[in-house]
């Protein structure tokens, strides 16, 4: 007792203390959570049992580093932040999730450089608690691996895979999609454990794969994004967006191709003309391999309010999604499997249309043949040891369980081989499942009386190639189905294609049962889709009674009896729930003599003009040939589009969309032109080609172009090739390549305002080429491109060739006179990390007023160099073998290597392959 009553002042104030400090630590604690949930509008929070929570945490910064696997795992990336800065980072969340620290990161040539970090997400998972998600960003001229911007996301899920594997299958099945792996952060040389490294949605992520600087839109309107006082619904509202990538032809603020795009589908709830514009802006082949990738992930987290990420690309004159932080979710029960879901007006009206049902539907039973789940199976057993060893030093994988809501127990902590297994597991279940919901015997009926055949379809699987025998005693020559629904032949209803077989006769046509949104009371939102019961009134010349009746599955041919009914409680086809008929191959219009275009003239089907048409344009007036064309003029009667009065400015002549491949222009001349805009496409010049393939210019003169900067533009283009053919007096560039590969044979270009040649991202060949006069380059090879020169002659230009970022200008066997700058390479844009190179093979050089010159980031090397003078040089330009002479060299046995490289790429017909 002595001994007590001497020491229990001590005690007491040791008691106060410790309690004190849980009092502090437990105030800390919900002040962090308060802050987390309640400071800013929309930030939901977990429930979550915070004494477990943090004992959780204690105990694994405590023992995991003792106790986990010391074994390599997954790729490593190392960044390290002062104390000072992280700590600012912790202060005053989330007002301050956006703001910016120096630190360093470990590059592969193992030297750190310097970066800048913050948190990533405005969500408070990714920021309230130990383990954060991060954003990193290099300096300009100090790029990582050609990235600017990464992203280092902590997963939701235990397993770590879903969001990876949600990128997986994006790229498989062609979906557009940030660059993602799985690593092990490194904070400071302590592990944070596995983490998904993928590259920040920008003009840097578009440019890597090969789009065109434009509009990318991100629709946010959750958590701290969203825009108080106002609805969250984001395909009503197009202020709501923020540009990721902006089109800088036009003001930044400016969204109208957005407005567009949901004003034209909120039109097409009820107008054919409208979803027909809809199927174009919004491209329906794109939008259904994005619905089928949506399914085979069963992950619908692209929403109304919420993960939206759209690109709208003036010059394909098209908007299509990008997929945004989805992850795979098979981890549900067999009997929550959806097939289709509907999250927005564009997909609700599409669903409508039984062509996109046949679209996506064949886009996944496509991706399944090609052994999709069998490579993301292969890609889990890959990844599997891996990330296994790197899960074991992730010093929050418990609390990672339990803001998951999951049970602390073996089969999610201490097993994760199980977790991964699981999910192997659960892809075969989710394919067995989805193929048996498409494949087989379609579910169909029919009712026939004495004027008409009804085909009534229920549930997933289309009805096609509908076969009725004995029908009659006399064969129609018309068949319609009764779009009108009057019950009698009339100009309105659909002729459907059919063809006589034994005793009756085979309709082919695909039907689809209606897809509706199915409420549920619980939710908030109608996004699932069910099947109802859809009956198909056919109508005939003759009376169809048939005895028999025979469907097909158009989705893997299966057929069999279709059952006959005396009555059915069905309903009528939706708008826009249309028999689906093969499409015809389309006759070619033939356009001959004298020709007035008095407004915008689009060909949707092939046009062939004959030799000597004369094309008379109207001030503004364009022609987009969709389908191709054939302009097969002679040297003595050439095919002639020209204004139509002396001062009138006509738009643009326009090969645009993959249809239009295998066009042909010989012996043509275009006088006067410009551009146009044309239904949120964009046409810069007034011979233009675009999206396109395999197209042939031969013999065509293009003369004063106006307004607009090129004479002929070629964007998103293979295969174009340019021969004989004659530009003068461009109002800028006479020829401007983007991303496309382009041979150029013959050519003689003067007097160009500004470039002879422009090219961005492409793969050109220049042959016997006279490229004179420009006001700028002569060729101006510039973002990633690549040039071969041969036998050309480049005079009296202001620079004769140009190369910059990370592009190579080959030359050989040409001559370039009388240029103020003879050759020059520098470095431009920081995105490409480095300059131009120019490679000189035997050429000559007239002496110039300015040095050939290459800045510190680039170079220029001249092999075998002929000239009249000494030849001035500036920077890191090199000179092997110089002669005086007063001609252009002759020829030589042995050249550069690249060039036959360049050109063996051209004769296997990928010349793509060689870009840098």
């Amino acid at each position: 007792m002595t001994f007590f009553r001497r020491y229990l002042p001590h005690l007491s104030l040791l008691m106060a203390c410790v309690l004190g400090g849980i009092l502090m630590w437990s105030l800390a604690m919900l002040h962090s959570e308060w802050r987390a949930g309640y400071v800013a509008l929309y930030q939901p929070t977990n429930q979550l049992n915070l004494l477990k929570f943090h004992a959780a945490g204690a105990f694994e910064r405590i023992f995991r580093p003792y106790i986990s696997s010391k074994k390599s795992g997954l790729p490593v990336r190392r960044i390290y932040l002062p104390q000072q800065g992280l700590l600012a980072l912790e202060q005053n969340l989330p007002e301050n999730i956006k703001e910016w620290q120096r630190g360093f990161a470990l590059f592969p040539d193992a030297n750190l450089h310097k970066v800048k970090l913050r948190f990533r997400g405005d969500n408070p998972f990714n920021w309230a608690y130990e383990k954060k998600s991060w954003r990193m960003k290099t300096r300009k001229r100090d790029m990582l691996e050609g990235k600017r911007t990464f992203n280092f996301i902590k997963p939701r899920e235990a397993s770590n895979l879903n969001l990876y594997l949600g990128h997986f299958i994006a790229s498989e099945t062609g979906v557009l999609a940030s660059d993602v792996r799985l690593i092990e952060l490194f904070i400071n040389d302590r592990s944070q454990g596995v983490y998904i490294e993928a590259t920040h949605l920008d003009e840097t992520f578009l440019r890597a794969h090969r789009i065109m600087p434009v509009n990318l839109y991100k629709g946010e309107q959750e958590n701290q994004e969203r825009l108080y006082g106002s609805e969250p619904f984001l395909f009503n509202n197009s202020t709501l967006w923020n540009k990721l990538s902006v089109f800088n032809q036009v003001p930044e603020e400016d969204r109208s191709d957005l407005k567009n795009l949901f004003d034209i589908a909120q039109k097409s709830q009820t107008s054919d003309k409208a979803y027909n514009r809809l199927k174009n802006l919004a491209p329906m082949n794109e939008w259904a391999r994005f619905s089928a990738y949506q399914t085979l992930t069963q992950s619908w987290h692209n929403s109304s309010y919420h993960n939206q990420r759209l690109v709208a690309d003036p010059w394909r004159g098209v908007i299509y999604p990008i997929s945004h932080d989805t992850g795979v979710n098979f981890h549900i029960n067999k009997n929550n499997f959806k097939l289709d879901a509907a999250k927005h007006i564009i997909s609700r009206t599409f669903y409508k249309s039984s062509l996109f049902l046949l679209q996506k539907y064949q886009f996944i039973l496509d991706f399944i043949d090609r052994g999709l789940f069998e490579k993301t199976i292969n890609r889990i057993d890959e990844l599997a040891p891996k990330l296994i060893e790197s899960y074991d030093r992730d010093p929050s994988r418990l609390r990672t369980v339990l803001l998951a809501e999951l049970p602390v127990s073996e089969g999610y902590i201490e097993s994760h081989q199980k977790l991964v297994a699981s999910i192997r597991s659960n892809i075969l279940a989710f394919e067995k499942w989805i193929v048996a919901s498409l494949t087989g015997l379609p579910n169909a009926s029919w009712i026939s009386g004495k004027k008409d055949f009804s085909i009534i379809v229920e549930g997933t699987r289309p009805v096609a190639n509908i076969q009725l025998f004995q029908i009659g005693p006399e064969l129609p020559s018309r068949i319609v189905w009764d779009k009108d629904g009057n019950g009698i032949l009339s100009k309105d209803d659909l002729d459907l294609p059919f063809r006589l077989i034994d005793k009756g006769i085979e309709i082919n046509a695909t039907f689809f049962a209606n897809r509706i949104h199915q409420f549920k009371p619980n939710t908030a939102t109608r996004s699932s889709m069910i099947t109802v019961p859809t009956r198909f009134r056919i109508l005939s010349n003759k009376l169809l009674m048939p005895k028999l009746v025979t469907i097909e599955n158009p989705l893997d041919g299966q057929r069999g009896m279709a059952t006959k009914k005396i009555k059915s409680g069905s309903v009528s086809p939706i708008h826009l729930n249309q028999p689906v008929l093969r499409e015809k191959s389309r006759a070619p219009l033939k356009l001959s003599g004298r020709i007035q275009i008095n407004d915008d003239k689009v060909f949707s089907v092939p046009v062939n003009i004959s030799a000597g048409t004369v094309i008379e344009m109207a001030m503004g007036a364009s022609i987009i040939f969709k389908a191709g064309v054939k302009m097969q003029g002679r040297p003595n009667s050439p095919v002639v589009i020209r204004p139509a009065k002396k001062n009138d400015v006509w738009g643009a002549v326009a090969i645009s969309g993959k249809n239009s491949a295998n066009s042909h222009m010989r012996n043509v001349i275009l006088k006067g032109g410009s551009g146009d805009f044309i239904d949120s496409q964009r046409f810069t010049a007034m011979l233009s080609i675009n999206n396109t393939s395999d197209v042939f210019l031969e013999n065509i003169d293009l003369q004063d172009s106006h307004f607009f900067d090129d004479m002929l533009h070629i964007i998103y283009s293979k295969n174009i090739k340019i021969e004989n053919s004659y530009f003068k007096n461009a109002n800028s560039d006479a020829i401007d390549i983007d991303m496309s590969t382009v041979r150029i044979d013959g050519v003689t270009i003067k007097n160009s305002k500004n470039d002879a040649v422009d090219l961005m991202s492409s793969s050109v060949l220049v042959e016997n080429a006279n490229i004179i006069g420009s006001g700028d380059k002569g060729l101006s090879v510039g973002e990633a491109s690549v040039v071969l020169i041969l036998n050309s002659l480049i005079k009296n230009n202001i620079v004769g060739v140009e190369s910059k970022d990370r592009s190579i200008a080959v030359i050989h066997k040409s001559s370039l006179i009388d240029n103020n700058t003879n050759l020059n390479a520098y470095y431009k844009n920081w995105r490409y990390g480095i300059g131009g190179k120019v490679l000189a093979d035997t050429i000559f050089l007239s002496p110039s007023q300015k040095p050939i010159s290459a800045d510190k980031q680039s170079s220029i090397e001249i092999h075998n160099i002929w000239s009249s003078s000494k030849i001035d040089i500036k920077g890191d330009v090199k000179i092997d073998g110089f002669k005086i002479a007063t001609n252009k060299p002759k020829n030589m046995g042995k050249r550069l290597a690249i060039i036959d490289k360049i050109l063996a790429a051209w004769s296997s017909g990928f010349p793509e392959q060689i870009l840098p």
